[in-house]
């Protein structure tokens, strides 16, 4: 039987930074809690904002002063199937429960805030998940994209939660050292356990991926900082030519090359970090839809989580708002070219139909609730973390996968948001609040 363990983010954050000297550590550095990290000069004043569906709100901007600006200011959605703003003056309107990244442009600069689209008198409404992921001595690692850190408790959860990196309430884009580095809405998290690895950041609202290096350095690796969509010839584009849009997993594999999920763009892609090159993988940048196939065949709708096989060869991609689990089977052409075949997760109709049957009247696609957290353990079982909980898809040899739910007794979640698994033990992250101030 597999341990679960879950965490509950607000205690992570009212509990763990205090010291009686107000000051909290980052490693082993050691600064202080008052120590005012550089504002944006050009950002949206409103932060967390929350709307009720088929309701409005109007989001502004300030400079670094805290002046409005009103003039030249344009202002887009990442997913306007769950919220669309007015491109010039920033009105929201709220369309399906969900949360949404909107960014607004002026004079070379933009600036995106994380958007949730509520529903009044449901309880189930919507979460800005973050991540939970290990490395190989067993330290735990934590994203909190509303508090703009990443938190870590060194080899066991009853270990003290410290700010690994980035500065508390304060969003920007900032590389340097731990203490100096500053994140905005960082969700995924991948390890590299290389010496010269270190976790690699999904910076959603920086819409670009960033390494957190052992070496205690932070850097930015693939994105420019502003949404955007790169375009594929059949070739693979530098790092330093790529644009992402809130992208919202990343995970690494053994020989340290990443892929990624460009959620808004509904595209995965394969970062080869020798070559400095990203490959487009899976989907089409900029169209969405559901359609398996090989490569840009492929269609998502907004891909969010992901995790890889131990032995490289299958990627599982939360594919939130088809409702589905994908499944990418990887391997090379015959130049060496990562090529990815994606189908659907399917399960058995009922336990009479679990043997293994090529009759598409013994399985059905099995339908989430906007998935938002995949992960796979060594026997190839995948759990999944939606709006409903945890679920566990089994698949065992000779049989076709079937679909659990993840509980024990004396067991449960307000909302769980991602989950890894790591030996015989299944991390939860579980989050209670929308906005997780301290």
């Amino acid at each position: 039987m597999k341990r679960v363990f879950f965490i509950f983010l607000l205690l992570i954050v009212f509990f763990v930074l205090l010291s009686p000297n107000n000051f909290y550590k980052s490693g082993e550095s050691v600064f202080p809690l008052g120590t005012k990290a550089a504002e944006q000069g050009f950002r949206i004043k409103q932060k967390n904002p929350v709307v009720n569906e088929n309701n409005r709100i109007v989001l502004t901007t300030v400079d670094k002063t805290g002046s409005n600006i009103q003039n030249g200011v344009s202002w887009q959605s990442g997913s306007p199937d769950i919220a669309q703003v007015n491109t010039n003056t920033g009105e929201v309107l709220g369309i399906k429960t969900g949360f949404v990244t909107i960014t607004a442009s002026r004079a070379g600069e933009t600036s995106s805030v994380f958007v949730v689209v509520a529903k009044v008198k449901r309880a189930n409404t919507a979460k800005i998940p973050g991540d939970t992921k290990t490395d190989s001595n067993g330290s735990v690692y934590i994203s909190n994209p509303l508090q703009n850190v990443i938190l870590k408790a060194d080899n066991k959860l009853n270990a003290p939660l410290q700010v690994y990196t980035g500065t508390l309430k304060t969003a920007g884009n900032r590389n340097g050292r731990l203490e100096e580095a500053l994140f905005a809405g960082p969700t995924a998290i991948g390890v590299n356990n290389s010496v010269n690895g270190g976790l690699y950041v999904a910076d959603t609202l920086n819409h670009s991926i960033r390494k957190v290096g052992f070496n205690k350095q932070v850097e930015t690796v693939i994105g420019k900082g502003s949404p955007g969509v790169s375009h594929f010839d059949n070739k693979a584009i530098s790092f330093d030519n790529i644009l992402l849009s809130s992208p919202r997993g990343v995970v690494s594999d053994a020989g340290g090359n990443l892929y990624i999920a460009d959620t808004d763009n509904h595209a995965i892609y394969y970062a080869d970090m020798s070559l400095q090159k990203l490959f487009l993988l899976a989907g089409e940048p900029g169209q969405s839809g559901k359609d398996d196939g090989i490569g840009r065949k492929a269609k998502f709708r907004r891909p969010a989580g992901i995790a890889l096989s131990n032995d490289g060869r299958l990627l599982t991609v939360a594919d939130e708002d088809n409702n589905r689990v994908r499944l990418i089977d990887i391997s090379r052409d015959s130049s060496g070219v990562v090529v990815a075949n994606v189908s659907t997760l399917s399960v058995a109709n009922s336990t009479q139909s679990l043997v293994s049957s090529t009759s598409a009247e013994t399985t059905t696609e099995a339908v989430f609730e906007q998935p938002q957290s995949v992960s796979i353990d060594g026997l190839g079982n995948i759990y999944v973390v939606d709006k409903t909980g945890v679920q566990l898809i089994t698949r065992a040899q000779g049989q076709i996968p079937q679909v659990m739910q993840l509980a024990q007794q004396e067991v449960s979640f307000n909302q769980a948001v991602s989950i890894t698994v790591k030996g015989t033990e299944a991390f939860v992250l579980d989050s209670d609040e929308v906005d997780a101030e301290s």
